[in-house]
């Protein structure tokens, strides 16, 4: 069965997409750091690497979670917790759904989305060739779409073809760690998908839980084919 999303909204809580790890911290306060759900951190105390099933988030200028699955779960239980300590609330609660475009492919927007492993930061800086480099990006979007599509438990999971469209290197974020600020480099991305990808501010890539690679969708397929199909078709009209 597909995992549900919940999403919750604190109306009296005002941030911005930097004000997130200052704003997980207010959470995880408020439930005593009880819920590895919400920090990610085995007992023993080590990170978990696991997609992360409860997300921080700015959504319309308020302080925002997002559970999915087991993450959804979590956030029921302690709601009555989370509402007498931060206030007012609005729920929405839906059901994960995928819908393979047969009319086309889906446009999206990635926004600060933090792509690269070490391991790929690596292979990155050893070319300067910007084919090569879209190249490599597309790989890995389509490998953490599959692994949302996966958490979603939207299965079978179909192939997943995508198409960056425009890229926009931001330069290198500092984000807090446990050990210490790492530095990664971030990316504002547009692309073309085949699949439509449940939209609650969700995202994928590093540190999505804190805020970075959120997946919006800009428009519904209108054409057959792939985008490049698309394109002569335009341009024979």
């Amino acid at each position: 069965m597909p995992a549900s999303i919940l999403t919750v909204v604190f109306e009296n809580h005002y941030l911005q997409a930097y004000d997130i790890p200052q704003w997980r911290r207010v959470v995880n306060d408020v439930v005593g750091w009880q819920e590895p759900l919400l920090h990610n951190h085995t007992p023993e105390g080590g990170e978990t690497h696991a997609y992360p099933l409860v997300q921080f988030r700015a959504v319309r200028g308020r302080g925002a979670l997002v559970g999915v699955g087991a993450g959804a779960e979590v956030l029921l239980r302690i709601m009555p917790l989370l509402q007498t300590e931060l206030g007012k609330i609005q729920l929405e609660l839906d059901q994960a759904a995928m819908q393979e475009g047969q009319t086309g492919f889906f446009q999206y927007a990635l926004y600060r989305w933090l792509a690269l492993s070490p391991i790929n930061y690596a292979e990155w800086r050893q070319t300067r060739s910007l084919r090569l480099h879209v190249a490599h990006l597309e790989r890995i979007l389509t490998g953490q779409l599959l692994g949302l599509l996966k958490t979603l438990q939207l299965e079978p999971l179909p192939k997943v073809v995508v198409e960056i469209e425009h890229l926009d290197e931001l330069g290198h974020f500092s984000i807090p760690t446990d050990k210490g600020e790492v530095q990664h480099l971030a990316f504002d991305v547009k692309f073309s998908c085949n699949v439509a990808v449940p939209q609650h501010q969700l995202g994928i890539g590093k540190f999505s839980s804190k805020g970075y690679g959120i997946l919006e969708m800009q428009m519904k397929p209108q054409y057959h084919g792939s985008p490049q199909q698309n394109q002569k078709d335009k341009k024979t009209r």
